[in-house]
């Protein structure tokens, strides 16, 4: 896999992907307070935990603002503020017993409400755009680290997928994980709108994958199948190198895009 400072495709690929996601969040004991729906964090709390000062986080936002954004960071003042400002004075009011992950948290926003009360625009960061964070940053020790646990949890993660372990030999091809992280995200997205825009038919996931395998490699799925002599289970899709699996994922996220559309349209 690429180094993730230097590929903004590599980043988006992870951050893309819900589930590794939930696994590094539970795994890296980095704990934020959910607000509308999302764990959130400021940025004095994000350039703590990386070891840096914030103004160093100020030029990663200047120089990464559309991709940070993108994964969620976002600017609060006026209502906004308030609201968010009289949640955590909620949450620090409640009696929630000795919960790590709770004394944790209100550790963290305890230190903080004094500064909290006197702003009056805050810059706030969910967890993916905690985690974009150290995906840019070069000079921290912390966010050094916070790589390798990404790129060692999200392995772990897609091996688990694949069966387990590195098995057939083009997984050790250098762009294996990062091709497989990417097809494995649009293959969500097929299968949801796949559900979502066609008539319900235990079948359908099965027959449509097979036209897809038949318009890319003239054989079906369960005959590519029996020519590597796969067993039941065995992925097919964890035998194929990266060139194919980006076809694959291509093929996939285009027919996605086109049962989306012909929905609209008709």
């Amino acid at each position: 896999m690429k180094d993730l400072t230097n590929s903004s495709i590599e980043r988006k690929n992870i951050l893309n992907n819900n589930q590794a996601i939930e696994e590094i969040y539970i795994n890296l004991g980095f704990y934020g307070l959910m607000f509308e729906n999302k764990y959130r964090f400021t940025k004095s709390q994000v350039a703590q935990y990386f070891d840096v000062d914030t103004r160093t986080i100020d030029r990663i936002l200047e120089n990464n603002k559309e991709e940070l954004i993108y994964s969620g960071y976002e600017v609060y003042n006026g209502v906004k503020l308030k609201q968010f400002k009289d949640h955590i004075l909620s949450f620090l009011a409640k009696e929630d017993g000795n919960d790590i992950d709770v004394v944790t948290i209100k550790q963290i926003y305890g230190n903080e409400i004094d500064s909290l009360n006197k702003t009056s625009i805050l810059g706030t960061f969910t967890y993916k755009a905690f985690l974009n964070i150290g995906m840019l940053l070069t000079d921290s020790e912390n966010a050094q680290r916070l790589r390798s646990i990404i790129l060692d949890i999200v392995i772990d993660f897609l091996n688990k997928k694949l069966g387990g372990k590195t098995k057939f030999i083009n997984q050790r091809e250098e762009d294996f994980i990062s091709s497989a992280i990417r097809e494995y995200n649009y293959r969500q997205v097929f299968t949801n709108y796949l559900d979502y825009y066609i008539t319900d038919n235990k079948f359908k996931y099965a027959q449509l994958t097979d036209k897809i395998y038949k318009s890319l490699f003239k054989e079906n799925a369960n005959e590519y199948r029996q020519i590597l002599n796969l067993k039941s289970k065995d992925s097919v899709r964890s035998t194929l190198y990266s060139e194919v699996l980006d076809l694959i994922a291509s093929y996939e996220n285009g027919f996605s895009d086109y049962l989306k559309r012909e929905s609209v349209s008709s």
